[in-house]
């Protein structure tokens, strides 16, 4: 990683950024769109994986042609975070009003989110986005969703909890 991850405004790729080979947004993350719905860690059924990647591109869901993964638009993304070779798809989210920074994993590569150089960089953004309030941390794992504060992870937390700062560099999640 060239420095800290945070965020950017988007406004497109990265210089010598693209999609490539890679189709793992069209694997791994839900897409909710209603002429879609598309479960998560499933290949969409319009995904053609290394031979062009969508096949109705042009024409695709508006919850597709909104994604934007933090790779390909975020510099302080180091390669290692190219998702075909990382088996992680992150991007920032609303959801209940708050922004959220999601770690999507392949199931199928359950642990690499706990592996370095990922587990550290996932903690400290956690940590930066929780400090500036800027955002919360989501990791997702099949059917296991982790939320990360710092160091401190837990595991399927109750929906309808809040967020708490206890001291300079430590929060705690508070469920309903």
């Amino acid at each position: 990683m060239s420095g800290r991850i945070g965020l950017v405004s988007v406004e497109g790729p990265v210089a010598g950024r693209s999609c490539g080979s890679c189709s793992m947004c069209c694997y791994i993350p839900r897409i909710e769109a209603p002429d879609l719905d598309k479960p998560s860690d499933t290949w969409c059924a319009h995904c053609r994986p290394g031979r062009g990647g969508c096949s109705i591109y042009a024409k695709r869901p508006e919850e597709c042609r909104k994604f934007v993964c933090s790779w390909l638009v975020n510099p302080d993304f180091g390669d290692e975070w190219y998702p075909k070779r990382s088996r992680m798809v992150c991007y920032f989210a609303l959801q209940g009003g708050r922004l959220w920074m999601r770690v999507e994993v392949d199931k199928r590569y359950p642990t690499r989110w706990r592996e370095e150089p990922y587990y550290s960089e996932i903690c400290q953004l956690a940590l930066d986005g929780l400090k500036s309030e800027k955002f919360g941390t989501m990791v997702r794992v099949g059917d296991d969703r982790f939320l990360v504060l710092g160091r401190r992870i837990i595991k399927n937390p109750p929906s309808g909890g809040r967020l708490v700062q206890t001291a300079p560099d430590v929060f705690d999640y508070i469920g309903a």
